[in-house]
């Protein structure tokens, strides 16, 4: 986005949404013209911006024709044979990738199926961060560096399996062993991950180094993405009124199928998402509308994490940690109300706008036990 240094922020709102508006004139061209490299970028960037401002419809529309557009070019196929160069052919899987990223962050963060499927494509993962970019991070022993566009894929294809079996439509009836069962193999695969990443720059890491002053925004949204998916895993236990493990302990269904809690974190479900919505709050003290590349995107996540922490308290009200919790939620909406970006765009302001009815209906909780 465009922030001119002598411009307000509503002019340079104003100004960004014409050269958005510019780009706009020109969707139907990309969509449905023949396909090439450069009309995908552009479609790509335009997801990316859309996506920073909670869009949902026309980001849901372009991503996939982007993920259309990478089979008409065959970017999901594997590059045996290929005439291209190796800068071309890690070029070609960078965008397929980028495009699958996106779509598994839209369709988790918006409850909605992906374009792309998992069974319809067989490139392989980049192994190389994408050149001149700032995913590839050295590691404190320097004995190599971190890849973490890599990660993030891997983290896109977890996103997607989170969604398939917790999310879908397929998913809403099934029974609550199957549920609990699946939570147990979806955080297993989220700690394997985790544990992937070069201790200094795991997610917890960033939140207990108090004595950073900043993280890198690649780092920042990989970050915020891990406690997202933390809270939407383990949502799903506590959604089924089951706060504490006794009380999934004494649910029959599991007298009949121990193997369901084969994961014993499941046990500590309430637990996992108030602890990950306080660490994604604590992350906003990192975010910068000057200096943060995507901040809308990144601002959907503390968003979320407080509307986590509100309804944790409306559950029990009488929870030991609700004044701290309450004061997390008062600090990420005072953040949010400082941020011009914040009141610029409808979908963001709707998000800020549940966040604080939510804090309201937690309030009211509080003080209907005293």
């Amino acid at each position: 986005m465009i922030r001119p240094q002598e411009a307000s922020g509503t002019d340079h709102h104003q100004k960004s949404w014409l050269f958005i508006q510019n780009a706009l004139e020109m969707v139907n061209e990309l969509c449905f013209g023949p396909p090439d490299l450069l009309g995908l970028q552009a479609l790509l960037l335009l997801v990316t911006f859309l996506l920073g401002t909670s869009a949902e419809n026309p980001c849901g529309f372009l991503v996939s024709a982007a993920i259309r557009i990478c089979h008409e070019l065959g970017l999901g196929k594997t590059e045996g044979g290929s005439p291209l160069c190796s800068e071309g052919i890690q070029h070609k899987r960078t965008l397929f990738w980028i495009a699958y990223c996106l779509d598994r962050e839209l369709s988790l963060r918006f409850s909605e199926p992906p374009a792309q499927s998992d069974e319809d494509f067989s490139v392989t993962l980049p192994m190389e961060a994408p050149t001149d970019s700032k995913y590839s991070m050295p590691t404190s022993d320097l004995s190599g560096s971190f890849n973490a566009f890599r990660s993030t894929c891997q983290l896109a294809i977890i996103k997607g399996q989170l969604y398939k079996d917790l999310y879908s439509p397929a998913a809403e009836d099934r029974p609550l062993s199957q549920v609990i069962a699946s939570v147990g193999v979806l955080d297993e695969k989220l700690q394997e991950w985790k544990r992937s990443i070069p201790p200094e720059y795991q997610p917890e890491k960033a939140v207990a180094d108090g004595h950073r002053s900043k993280i890198s925004p690649v780092l920042l949204l990989l970050h915020y993405s891990y406690f997202h998916c933390v809270i939407a895993i383990h949502r799903r236990v506590v959604a089924r009124g089951l706060s504490t493990g006794t009380d999934l302990l004494e649910k029959d269904d599991f007298t009949s199928s121990p193997a369901s809690l084969s994961n014993p974190r499941v046990l500590l479900s309430t637990s996992l998402c108030t602890k990950a919505a306080r660490a994604s709050i604590n992350l906003t003290k990192y975010l910068s509308q000057d200096n943060t590349p995507l901040f809308g995107s990144l601002i959907y996540y503390p968003v979320i994490a407080s509307m986590t922490l509100s309804w944790s308290i409306i559950r029990n009200p009488q929870d030991a940690y609700r004044g701290y919790n309450l004061k997390l939620i008062d600090r990420t909406e005072d953040f949010l109300s400082s941020q011009a970006f914040c009141k610029a765009f409808e979908g963001i302001r709707r998000l800020v706008k549940q966040c604080a009815e939510y804090r309201s209906i937690a309030e009211a909780a509080v003080k209907a036990t005293m």
